[in-house]
């Protein structure tokens, strides 16, 4: 088996004709290159990234409490007031 660039099914160039190892082989240089940036990172950025990701989790934590109580809700005793879904219509002679 020779090992080289060919085409692949969508006309990018595939080395050795199989794309799965070169995906693999990226996916692996992309963590490598993030963790040797990340430890040359000083521990004030570090912090600050933290500082950063828990905020937005408090947002998505915000914004997920009103869903889980309309889903409480819906389910402890119907449809809310104003929800479309609890109008049906029914016409005689249709299924």
């Amino acid at each position: 088996m020779s090992v080289g660039w060919r085409t692949g099914s969508v006309g990018a160039p595939v080395l050795g004709g199989c794309p799965v190892l070169v995906s693999f082989v990226y996916l692996v240089a992309c963590r490598v290159f993030a963790l040797v940036l990340l430890l040359a990172r000083g521990d004030r950025s570090k912090e600050l990234e933290l500082l950063v990701l828990r905020h937005e989790l408090s947002i998505l934590r915000r914004h997920a409490a009103p869903a889980a109580d309309r889903e409480r809700s819906a389910g402890a005793g119907g449809a809310e007031p104003g929800d479309a879904s609890s109008l049906v219509a029914a016409v005689p002679g249709h299924a």
